[in-house]
């Protein structure tokens, strides 16, 4: 129709009991990806942009192990964040960070407001701090092909396990040295231990 610019979506699944084996499932074709098929992408900031990303294969499912969530993260600050934003920032430096390797990771990203905060004109009257509770999922997938009679399933979720619990632990690490810093909306936050549990 006149008067808005025409956009192609494309979302990638596989016949059952195949599953697409990558995590951008929906593509995007418009005249602000040169008629290309991209995937869309937030950057720091909430900068939109546009990347190619190879088409994923079907494949068999494999089985995931439960996933280690690491909870009792803070961040402080002294104005309201994009919660969002930092969940996707948080994403970003952790991959720079090189937190996960194959067969690890990571998950779901979440951000609460902490119970304890305050906000509206109080905070802004005493320049008081928000605080936010951040909590990062690790996960593996089982390779089936490890899976043997004598190297059943169970025995590759344990071995998992043990790769998830030095993960978490490195998080730890890197969250006690000051070495995750986040920068949303051109403020940098700081991921501080607050009482850091798996």
């Amino acid at each position: 129709p006149q008067g808005t610019t025409p956009v192609e979506y494309c979302q990638m699944h596989c016949n059952a009991p195949k599953v697409y084996n990558r995590q951008e499932d929906m593509y995007e074709c418009s005249m602000a990806t040169s008629w290309l098929w991209q995937i869309r992408r937030f950057l720091p900031g909430g900068q939109l942009t546009f990347s190619l990303v190879a088409v994923g294969a079907c494949s068999v499912p494999s089985n995931p192990f439960t996933a280690v969530t690491v909870s009792g993260l803070l961040i402080s600050t002294t104005a309201p964040v994009d919660m969002v934003a930092v969940e996707a920032e948080m994403i970003r430096i952790l991959q720079q960070l090189g937190l996960c390797n194959n067969p690890c990771q990571i998950g779901k990203i979440t951000v609460d407001i902490a119970s304890n905060a305050r906000l509206g004109p109080r905070l802004m009257k005493q320049n008081a701090a928000i605080q936010y509770q951040v909590s990062v999922q690790l996960l593996a997938y089982a390779d089936m092909s490890l899976v043997t009679p004598t190297n059943t399933i169970q025995m590759e979720w344990v071995r998992l396990a043990g790769e998830l619990r030095q993960n978490a632990m490195r998080l730890q690490t890197l969250i006690v040295t000051g070495d995750v810093v986040l920068s949303v909306d051109s403020s940098p936050l700081t991921v501080m231990d607050g009482g850091f549990h798996t």
